[in-house]
């Protein structure tokens, strides 16, 4: 598959965190990326650590299930050398 099979634990996770934090990552992930490589959804550069290993990602249009292969399905819908 295209995806990959999903990888293996990305690391230690996040907890106890508030709502109120919790939207400053995710917002900041959309706007500019967890390590600033640009939105994650154009990216995959979004905060592993904020979530579960085997969640799953889904809207109108397609579901992806887990992490690793959400990150890659991201990956490969954008790539960043063909646009400005």
């Amino acid at each position: 598959a295209p995806l990959g099979s999903p990888a293996a634990a990305t690391g230690d996770k996040l907890t106890g965190l508030s709502l109120t934090e919790i939207a400053a990552r995710l917002s900041n992930d959309l706007n500019n990326g967890a390590k600033g490589e640009g939105g994650y959804f154009v990216t995959g550069d979004l905060s592993p650590e904020l979530f579960r290993d085997d969640c799953a990602f889904v809207d109108p249009t397609n579901s992806v299930a887990s992490l690793s292969r959400y990150q890659n399905a991201l990956r490969i819908l954008f790539d960043p050398n063909q646009s400005v």
